[in-house]
């Protein structure tokens, strides 16, 4: 009996396992444009897009190096601030750097949104090319909006939190 089928399946394992170590990983889509992710939050454990569904989610992609990204975290803050439970919003720390920089970065900040780490390979998957940007997700998981930093994303999650 051919052992093919045994080695298709330790190479697929084998990949999988790669991708899970390399960071947060868009799991697949479901209807067009829809975001499925898992992510390392910096204070422990995971956090994943089917863990989210039901609100919009702002994901604010950033370096504890980029000048203008400490603007942008503090702006988030706010806006955590100003839309309460209504969305999730979580600060995605997008240069892979070491948990310990980046926690006593979110504490010389004071930053109060949560932190997901290792966040290089989502803000790809989700067409982030420059940071400070934000990532504004439907409640479904829909990508709504890709921004440079936070000053528009008032007006997008003004226009989706408006009655209909």
């Amino acid at each position: 009996m051919p052992r093919v089928p045994h080695q298709r399946t330790l190479v697929i394992l084998t990949a999988a396992a790669i991708a899970v170590t390399a960071g947060p990983l868009l799991l697949g889509r479901g209807a067009p444009g829809q975001a499925r992710f898992e992510a390392r939050l910096l204070d422990g454990g995971t956090v994943t897009s089917w863990d989210l569904s039901g609100k919009p989610v702002v994901l604010e992609f950033w370096a504890t190096w980029c000048a203008p990204c400490r603007r942008s975290l503090s702006a988030l803050d706010a806006l955590a601030d100003r839309y309460g439970p209504r969305l999730y919003f979580f600060a995605a720390n997008a240069d892979n750097e070491d948990a310990a920089r980046v926690r006593a970065f979110r504490d010389e900040m004071g930053l109060r949104t949560p932190v997901l780490m290792d966040a290089r390979r989502l803000a790809s998957d989700l067409g982030v090319t420059t940071l400070p940007a934000a990532v504004v997700l439907s409640d479904d998981g829909r990508v709504v909006a890709r921004l440079d930093g936070t000053d528009a994303v008032p007006a997008v999650l003004d226009r989706m939190l408006a009655p209909p």
